[in-house]
Parts: C-alpha cells; sequence; structure tokens
C-alpha cells in the first residue's frame, strides 16, 4: 500500500522518543486520529517497503510476526506500518529471568520457530534473542525486525542466524541446553551423518565468535517509547 499525506508527514515526523534508533533507520510509536497505536520504522532506501512485503508473506505462511498495515516509499525514504505487539519482555530477558523448566520450554517454542522460517526458506539474518517477543496474554514468541531478511537457500545464512542466537543467549542458560537445541535443530532439518553435523557445528562456533570479537550492530535502544499523535 502506498499513498500520500499522512505517510509523507510521518516521513518528516522527528519522534520526541523513539523505540530504536540507528544510522539510516528510526522506529517509534504512532496514534492516527481515531485509530490504535501502531510501529512505524522508517529508513533511507527501500527498507521499510521491503519489511512491509516480508511481514506479509511470513504471515500469509503461519509464522507469528507483526502484522502489515501500510508502507509508504518516495524522496529516498520508505517506511512500514505494522502492528504493536503488547509484550512485557524480549526472549532474551524471558531467559535470563527464567527456571530450568521454563527455559526449555521457551528454547523449544524457539526452536519451532525458527525451524519453520528455515524450512521455508528464510532467513533472518539478524537474529538474535532480542527480536522475539514474547507476547502478553499467551507468552507466545513473536519474530520481529525483518528488514532484513530473505528467501533464499543458502546454507551459510541459516549458520548465521543460528550464530547470532546462540551469541545472544544469556549466560545463565546452561551450555547443554544449547547443544540440545542446535541437535533438534539438524534432526528437524534432516542433517544426517556424524560428519555432517560437526561441519554445522564448526561453521556456528565459528561465526560466533567472530559476532563476539566485533561490536553489536544495531542503534541505541529504549525499553519503551513515546506515542507520537496523528493528524
Amino acid at each position: 500500500m502506498s499513498g500520500g499525506g499522512g505517510f509523507e508527514e510521518l516521513c518528516g515526523l522527528e519522534p520526541r522518543r523513539p523505540l530504536r534508533r540507528g544510522p539510516d533507520r528510526v522506529t517509534f510509536l504512532w496514534r492516527p486520529r481515531g485509530g490504535e497505536v501502531v510501529v512505524v520504522k522508517r529508513s533511507r532506501g527501500r527498507g521499510g517497503r521491503r519489511e512491509y512485503e516480508n511481514l506479509r508473506r511470513l504471515g500469509a505462511a503461519g509464522l507469528a510476526v507483526p502484522q502489515a498495515r501500510a508502507a509508504y516509499s518516495g524522496s529516498g525514504r520508505s517506511l512500514v506500518v505494522m502492528e504493536r505487539v503488547p509484550h512485557a519482555e524480549t526472549l532474551a530477558e524471558g531467559l535470563a529471568r527464567a527456571d530450568a523448566g521454563e527455559q526449555s520450554r521457551l528454547m523449544g517454542e524457539l526452536l519451532d520457530l525458527v525451524v519453520a522460517l528455515h524450512d521455508l526458506g528464510w532467513s533472518h539474518r539478524d537474529l538474535y534473542l532480542e527480536h522475539f517477543l514474547l507476547r502478553e496474554g499467551d507468552g507466545r514468541l513473536v519474530l520481529i525486525d525483518l528488514g532484513r531478511a530473505r528467501r533464499r537457500w543458502r546454507r551459510r545464512w541459516f549458520e548465521k542466524d543460528l550464530a547470532a542466537l546462540f551469541h545472544s543467549v544469556p549466560e545463565c542458560v546452561p551450555q547443554t541446553l544449547c547443544l540440545r537445541f542446535l541437535a533438534a535443530y539438524l534432526d528437524a532439518r534432516g542433517v544426517r551423518g556424524r560428519r555432517r553435523r560437526r561441519r554445522w557445528l564448526a561453521a556456528v562456533v565459528t561465526r560466533q565468535r567472530r559476532m563476539a570479537a566485533r561490536q553489536p550492530r544495531g542503534g541505541q535502544s529504549f525499553d519503551d517509547g513515546a506515542v507520537e499523535e496523528g493528524p
């Protein structure tokens, strides 16, 4: 969906307290007149349009992602308007405060979602635990920040997704739980044979170490943001 008017105003709006800000993008809450609060992500180029299409396609495939509401592009900028997912914490925060039984349950739900994503041929390409929200009410996982996601069958991208997950796991989560996660993932994806499985493990560990050796990506984050009121 493209349009003008209010969307053009959103492209020029400077939010008072955004949810997240990076060098070429900003995410904030917005309430159109008479409407509900939504999330707006604005970026340079066609990033907003791309995330809108990704959300629509993944949602249609049955994955738990925010509902895409609208998209706009023009003057070298684009934005996506999406559902605001009510949540109290991210998966990283949930794992950090959970006991052993709850950690196992959350990792099991994470496994189901990641396997479903990869079985469809999609890689997230930024699959940190901070990009999973624990939805209020039912506590189910919702995957967000899908602007960089691509549908291409590239094993190295799947490996990078797994490395990002393990890189962002809180220290209180036992390593044995992470290894069980990887073993179950490989089983679900049909990776058989000791040699093949060792190659996967080595590749994921190598990528994880590279991530740990450099500064984390992304912009400044906030726990909550001010709601911008629309016309």
